[in-house]
């Protein structure tokens, strides 16, 4: 047969031709023959498919709580779920017993790698109950001192993570941001040969670290002081590794974990200060010098311009160390008592005494000091503790070193008068934390040094707006001194110092009240 534009069709152009349309009919109709892994297109209702490997990863669902991912080898499969099921073409997190050697204790169970009964799987290798492990209690890593019972710890203590914690140290700084507790800096011995500038940052809701940076971070140094502004942590002075005091500093964004430089510029050097935050500035004030003077010079210091601004020496306080301050906010002034300097006749004496005040108060406004009324006022002491609970200063315990005297009564000041606490406090001691628990309106006392060298692990609350003792904190830690202790709202977080060996800690606790 020919055709009139010229194609000679015969029989075998008609076997081609047959062939050519039986392959274009099979073409247009692959979806009805093609042979696929089954589900390997469904999707999870309400989600999207996307490819993921070798095969197509599903919305939730699937094997071990993952996406569902099709699969034709294990190569298809990411972790967790890295086996694939050729039966029913899914990646699954096993198929036998021997898949779940990555988390021992567990069982393979439809595909999963369960605990048996109501246990949780707790990294590294670990079924736990946690309505009741004192490892695990309410969550992985979540440890108590004591028992754990429905989830929650019976005893009021908790330890702190070990697993990344900083190293061992004391006389180092702490701050709260009101989410993590930042630490940073101190000694590993007594001397400032063994000052660090490392630290870590802790999270109480994870029960995690993390390293802070050391990138631009301040020289290495012990007895500083540090504040939290409510974005960044400002650490100033102390003393360095040639036991020199140093007159800078640097502030920390945990947010980036970036620190940028604090200007050393009209304060000089000094160890064993104060430092409090007002709602705008840090104001440094007293401390000691290289020379071993004690100091009665401050300064105020603005992040917003970077500059400081010197406090009057006009009726200021008296040099000294190891004393207290605390910001008072209604009235925009900083209250300092107590510490360690010179009298007019004989130096190196606690404060008051030999004709020097105990205290001033300096008001940021007018940069004046005036005067806080002596009458009443505690016995000459340093190393003391001082909180400021909204409306008063509330003072407790320190040393005599000239009398070998260790205190273990309190005042609180308000309205520029002085009271003495109503009843027995936690024990005489000195170099203890106090912190102030906004929740509960209560300040609470802990550890320090004792008569007879005792390193305390005991402790007090005190309820201000009463005026008397509200019980003591059971035992947990160690004892210890020089350490560091910030305040969450509701809780103590007690970190780090040295215990009776003179060995330096790196546990703490949280105490819940």
């Amino acid at each position: 047969m020919n055709f009139a534009f010229g194609f000679k069709f015969d029989r075998n152009s008609a076997w081609k031709l047959l062939s050519l349309v039986w392959l274009v009919a099979l073409v247009a109709c692959s979806d009805a023959l093609r042979i696929e892994p089954p589900n390997s297109g469904a999707t999870t209702s309400g989600s999207a498919a996307s490819s993921v490997g070798g095969g197509t990863a599903t919305g939730s669902g699937g094997a071990g709580g993952a996406s569902t991912i099709t699969c034709e080898s294990n190569s298809d499969c990411p972790e967790p779920t890295n086996v694939c099921d050729t039966a029913k073409w899914i990646c699954v997190e096993c198929l036998n017993q021997d898949d779940c050697s990555h988390q021992p204790g567990t069982v393979c169970d439809a595909g999963t790698c369960d605990c048996p009964g109501v246990d949780s799987f707790c990294p590294p290798a670990l079924c736990v109950d946690l309505q009741t492990s004192s490892e695990h209690c309410g969550s992985c890593g979540h440890a108590c001192f004591g028992a754990c019972a429905e989830g929650s710890c019976a005893d009021p203590w908790e330890p702190t993570a070990l697993e990344d914690a900083p190293s061992p140290r004391s006389r180092h700084v702490a701050v709260w941001t009101g989410t993590e507790m930042i630490i940073w800096g101190g000694s590993t011995n007594a001397s400032g040969t063994g000052a660090m500038n490392t630290g870590a940052i802790y999270n109480p809701a994870t029960s995690s670290w993390r390293d802070v940076s050391i990138v631009n971070a301040p020289a290495a140094r012990s007895d500083a002081t540090a504040v939290w502004s409510g974005s960044v942590m400002m650490v100033w002075g102390g003393r360095g590794k040639d036991n020199m005091p140093l007159a800078d500093g640097g502030a920390l964004d945990p947010a980036t974990n970036t620190w940028t430089v604090i200007p050393a510029k009209d304060l000089s050097a000094r160890y064993l200060h104060s430092a409090v935050w007002t709602d705008n500035e840090m104001i440094i004030w007293g401390g000691r010098d290289e020379a071993g003077n004690h100091l009665s010079s401050g300064s105020r210091y603005d992040p917003n311009q970077n500059m400081w601004f010197a406090t009057s020496i006009v009726e200021s306080p008296s040099g000294r160390d190891r004393h207290t301050a605390v910001w008072d906010e209604a009235n925009k002034q900083m209250l300092v008592w107590g510490g360690f300097g010179d009298g007019p006749n004989t130096n190196n004496i606690p404060i008051p005494g030999d004709g020097i005040v105990g205290g001033r108060v300096y008001r940021v406004g007018d940069n004046t000091w005036g005067k806080i009324e002596n009458v009443g006022e505690p016995a000459s002491r340093y190393e003391h503790t001082a909180i400021f609970d909204g409306t008063r200063m509330v003072v407790y315990g320190g040393f005599d070193s000239v009398n070998d005297l260790y205190f273990n009564d309190g005042f609180s000041l308000a309205s520029n008068s002085w009271s003495p606490f109503s009843g027995n406090g936690p024990g005489s001691r000195h170099l203890h934390t106090a912190t102030w628990l906004e929740d509960s309106k209560v300040m609470v006392v802990w550890g320090g040094i004792g008569p007879s060298n005792q390193y305390k692990n005991t402790g007090g609350v005190f309820d201000p707006a009463t005026n008397k003792w509200d019980g003591t904190t059971p035992t947990a830690l160690e004892g210890r001194a020089e350490h560091s202790a910030v305040s969450t709202g509701k809780s103590m977080i007690v970190w780090g110092g040295r215990d009776q060996n003179g060995t330096r800690l790196n546990t703490g606790g949280i105490y819940t009240r």
